[in-house]
């Protein structure tokens, strides 16, 4: 019930980012663009084309702020369409391959709190290779092993040192792995690091 809260939550969130910072950006940057087509090349020319360059970015991370806020494609089209559009969206960002190899049967033994679950975890695991792997690759699969369903994010990046794989997923790490850890043990999952 409590991840049912809080992906509503999310979903409130998301929304009112979209329509309310999303919109006036939008308006902002469409009146930014009629004063760029009027023609004047004056001074301020290259000041109206930075502003714009500037707004579209603001709308780019808006948009992606409310994407990683609540998923639409999870809700209404599951887990694996979620992680493959997750994996599509994250190859642009990182412009490397970022390749999904899931399993529709491994989605069909997800419990809904584990799909949101599952979903925040490759979220934040992708955040971490672009944080932090200087990776070339990232392959996420999701399959089923022994009756247990597995996810599993690896990038060919440059790996961690023994001292920081070993208090990974402790708070003096960083928030990240500790969040996911935290996140994973409260629907009875497991966490591992290689």
């Amino acid at each position: 019930h409590m991840v049912n809260v809080e992906a509503s939550a999310r979903r409130k969130v998301a929304v009112d980012i979209h329509d309310r910072i999303g919109g006036a950006v939008a308006l902002a940057r469409m009146k930014l663009s009629e004063l760029n087509g009027r023609g004047d090349s004056g001074p301020t020319q290259p000041i109206l084309e930075e502003l714009s360059g500037i707004l579209g970015d603001v709308l780019d991370t808006t948009r992606s702020l409310c994407r990683r806020l609540s998923t639409p494609t999870l809700r209404d089209f599951g887990l694996a369409a979620a992680l493959e559009e997750l994996c599509e969206s994250n190859a642009e960002l990182l412009k490397i391959p970022v390749c999904w190899n899931g399993s529709l049967t491994a989605e069909a033994l997800c419990a809904a709190e584990v799909s949101q679950g599952l979903y925040r975890t490759a979220q934040e695991l992708l955040a971490n290779v672009a944080r932090h792997a200087v990776a070339t690759r990232v392959d996420v699969d999701l399959t089923v092993a022994d009756d247990r369903l597995v996810l599993c994010v690896k990038d060919d990046g440059v790996g961690m040192s023994d001292e920081t794989r070993a208090k990974a997923f402790t708070s003096a790490a960083g928030f990240g792995l500790a969040s996911i850890r935290e996140q994973v043990l409260g629907f009875g999952g497991e966490v591992g690091l290689e």
